[in-house]
């Protein structure tokens, strides 16, 4: 190709951009690129140039690129795909095309490799150039320029380092935005986690402390997802990081395939075999937490969900199906009514009812001055326009960062009560509803039934069954004694007890 000739952007190029639905997740794409090409860093940068624009600069020390590289995976989704297939292209390709997703003026690569130096500009037309550099420069640089106001950019600013933070926070070596350091140790914030390793993979397990699930998957420590209803482990909180996991194509859902099934058996067998255990023992050692663990323990075996409704469930009123969710937007959709969930009934032998709503809106929405977004709630059957419970979150109620907010509402239920979950859209801010979650709440522990305190919580060092009475009786009182592995004194206090 001439130094200055200029090429269009493919349809490929068009139909792949469309898919990125958050579009700061380029930064992640950015790093993960970065990082496959042997960077040690990764450095962002942003200000407002006195044109009134925001320049976004993110720089390397990775391998670079040569011609060929740049013809064959940066740029070839601007001249040889033209048949809107995208399982062709790499994933280098697909990382660097997300930055189109931000609608940038121009978007600048300087690179080098093997003698090499090249600059090519792609415009906001979908075209690019490409010319030689005299100056050969270690690694690469991106540069995005967008026309926005001083407002704006500072909006975009605080929204990028959220980004960085939630895509990146785990990333394996050095990551700055604007001088600050960003990477954070991968772990997790409970007591006593549980660890196993192997090459290119980490597993940590742990207790909740409070309420919720929750899973973190990653690859190389950047997210790939985070959820506190797919995939978790009822009680405990579990973050995987494994080269083996990736995303689709599209970048909306973890490919699960034998890599991914083998890594959710290993969590399930050190759920069901070592956890326990390591709890037991690291209790021995470090008593002074025990209190807490036991209030985990509790909230583990005691929280059972009730019901799941997801969109496939509801009634749709406003808005369109995308994937597993269900988005309104203005203009676009009538106000009014987004959902209605079927009738429930005769949900079992509870005296209160929580149910979570799962809620988000499109990254642009946060600069809305709008205040009113949804009101949402659970309505008596028998009088639909009454609310049982409700609220009417604003936009500040949102999570800033990239993904979804949960609200969570409580009340008394009875057998005989006719139960509907509704969600208004007001009309003002594009809304994505994800599902609605159905559970007992967590009980302290002395509005625990009899039923069950003496129902089965796990199985000693050395196999024997305690129940849960038993436990909080003995530890209550001062009497639990924990050993590290079984033996005739172990085996006698069990046999007391059954």
């Amino acid at each position: 190709m001439k130094p200055t000739e200029i090429i269009e952007a493919g349809s490929a190029f068009q139909t792949l951009v469309h898919q990125f639905s958050d579009p700061l997740s380029f930064y992640r794409e950015l790093v993960q690129n970065a990082l496959d090409a042997g960077s040690r860093y990764v450095d962002v940068t942003m200000r407002y140039t006195k044109k009134g624009q925001t320049e976004i600069v993110i720089e390397d020390n990775g391998h670079g690129m040569t011609a060929e590289i740049i013809d064959s995976q940066l740029t070839c989704l601007f001249s040889s795909q033209k048949d809107d297939d995208l399982t062709s292209i790499g994933k280098f390709g697909i990382g660097f095309v997300s930055v189109f997703a931000l609608k940038p003026d121009l978007v600048t690569v300087e690179t080098a490799r093997d003698g090499e130096g090249w600059r090519i500009d792609f415009f906001q037309d979908g075209r690019f150039e490409r010319r030689a550099l005299d100056t050969i420069r270690e690694g690469t640089r991106i540069c995005l320029l967008k026309s926005n106001d001083l407002k704006t950019f500072k909006a975009l600013k605080k929204r990028s380092r959220e980004a960085l933070l939630y895509w990146c926070k785990h990333v394996q070596g050095e990551l700055s935005f604007c001088g600050e350091p960003l990477a954070r140790p991968f772990g997790i914030d409970v007591e006593c986690p549980l660890v196993w390793r192997e090459p290119d993979t980490e597993i940590q397990i742990g207790y909740s402390t409070g309420p919720g699930s929750f899973i973190g998957l990653y690859n190389q420590g950047l997210t790939l997802l985070e959820s506190t209803t797919e995939y978790v482990f009822k009680g405990l909180v579990v973050k995987i990081n494994s080269k083996y996991l990736e995303h689709t194509l599209t970048r909306d859902k973890i490919v699960e395939d034998e890599h991914f099934v083998k890594l959710m058996t290993r969590v399930k067998d050190l759920v069901e075999k070592d956890l326990a255990k390591h709890l037991f023992a690291e209790l021995e050692e470090k008593k002074e937490n025990r209190s807490a663990h036991f209030d985990a323990l509790c909230a583990h075996y005691l929280a059972q969900p009730i019901r799941s409704l997801t969109i496939k469930q509801l009634t749709q009123g406003r808005g369109e199906a995308q994937g597993e969710h269900w988005i309104a937007w203005p203009e676009k959709h009538a106000k009014g009514r987004l959902c209605d969930g079927p009738g429930l009934e005769d949900l079992g032998p509870i005296e209160t009812l929580e149910a979570t709503f799962r809620l988000s809106l499109v990254p642009d929405s946060y600069n809305s001055d709008e205040l009113g977004v949804v009101k949402f709630g659970v309505i008596d059957r028998a009088d639909r326009s009454r609310y049982l419970v409700h609220k009417e979150p604003q936009v500040k109620d949102f999570k800033k960062a990239p993904g979804w907010t949960d609200f969570t509402l409580e009340l008394p239920y009875t057998r005989d009560m006719r139960l509907d979950f509704m969600v208004d859209w007001k009309g003002e801010v594009p809304l994505v509803f994800h599902h609605i979650k159905l559970r007992e709440p967590v009980r302290p522990e002395k509005e625990i039934s009899d039923i069950e305190r003496q129902s089965l919580a796990f199985r000693s060092p050395s196999g024997g069954k305690l129940d849960i009475q038993t436990i909080l009786r003995a530890h209550r009182d001062e009497t639990l004694f924990l050993a590290p592995y079984p033996s005739s004194i172990t085996e006698a206090a069990e046999s007391a007890v059954k």
